[in-house]
């Protein structure tokens, strides 16, 4: 962890009472914008083990993301599906050119499989900020009218770092408690969920952080309350 203080529980607060601390903070120093409200997964992984992808939790995380689509010009029937479900912005060569120029705007970008080879120019650009579609983020499909909605709401991702470190955002401390105890549950589970060595069990995940955007870290010690 970066930060200076970490709030060690001795008594074993529950999962639900370190949720409430976190949220009870935000609220003594009121931000001109909201906080979001994050975890820190201390992972037990290989040495050339890595985690990337994404998951949808049960609830909204208070923020739309701005989503771009990558589509074939002529592919109307697509294009209209797609700005149905959400996406803000439907193009190939002027988003390409967008790009190349140096302008990433959109917090997602979605492609199909069949257009991959045409991005490899703004592979580079888009890879460096971790925008490229990706089937593992679930950015690269041929479903995208089917998932655009729930990614652009629910949607959490994460990447490990060397030292084996998740960290998300699973939602924001204008959220209810219990929300967010249901999607930290939700997301706990999901990571414990790609250990490959079902045999490390017990020791896959070492520890578990939370904090607000500028608040306190606090370690849950109870570890079983959200994996079992």
């Amino acid at each position: 962890m970066s930060e200076a203080v970490v709030m060690t529980n001795l008594n074993q607060r529950s999962v639900k009472d370190l949720i409430d601390l976190v949220l009870e903070g935000a609220k003594e120093k009121q931000r001109k914008f909201v906080e979001s409200f994050e975890v820190t997964i201390n992972c037990n992984l290989g040495k050339d083990e890595a985690l990337r992808g994404s998951c949808l939790v049960p609830n909204k995380l208070d923020k739309n993301l701005k989503v771009a689509v990558f589509l074939a010009d002529d592919n109307v029937a697509k294009k209209d599906a797609v700005l149905s479900a959400g996406a803000d912005r439907v193009g190939l060569q002027d988003l390409i050119s967008e790009i190349k120029s140096g302008k990433v705007e959109y917090d997602l970008y979605f492609a199909q499989p069949s257009l991959i080879s045409q991005l490899k120019e703004i592979a580079q650009s888009l890879g460096a900020k971790g925008k490229m579609p990706n089937a593992k983020v679930g950015t690269l499909t041929d479903n995208i009218e089917s998932v655009i909605g729930d990614m652009k709401s629910k949607a959490v991702f994460f990447r490990s770092g060397k030292t084996g470190l998740v960290q998300a955002r699973i939602g924001t401390v204008g959220m209810s408690s219990d929300q967010i105890l249901e999607n930290l549950t939700f997301f706990v589970k999901h990571i414990f969920g790609q250990n490959k060595n079902p045999s490390s069990n017990k020791n896959y995940i070492k520890s578990i952080y939370i904090k607000s955007s500028m608040g306190k870290v606090h370690k849950i010690e109870n570890l079983s309350e959200l994996v079992g």
